[in-house]
């Protein structure tokens, strides 16, 4: 945590769960319904943005 902060660390660990899932489909055959793929879609659309605004912020 001393090395990325605690912010990085917070969206490491929030893109763990979408990691497992996505891997457990691509590799145990795990099914999953429309509205598991769409959670998984707003997870990583949320991580994504707030690095954006990051690294949007950062330059400012």
């Amino acid at each position: 945590m001393k090395r990325i902060g605690a912010e990085s660390g917070a969206m490491i660990s929030m893109a763990g769960p979408v990691i497992t899932i996505l891997l457990s489909a691509l590799f145990l055959g795990e099914h999953l319904s429309c509205i598991q793929w769409t959670g998984c879609l707003v997870v990583l659309m949320v991580i994504t943005f707030m690095e954006y605004r990051k690294l949007i912020i950062g330059k400012t």
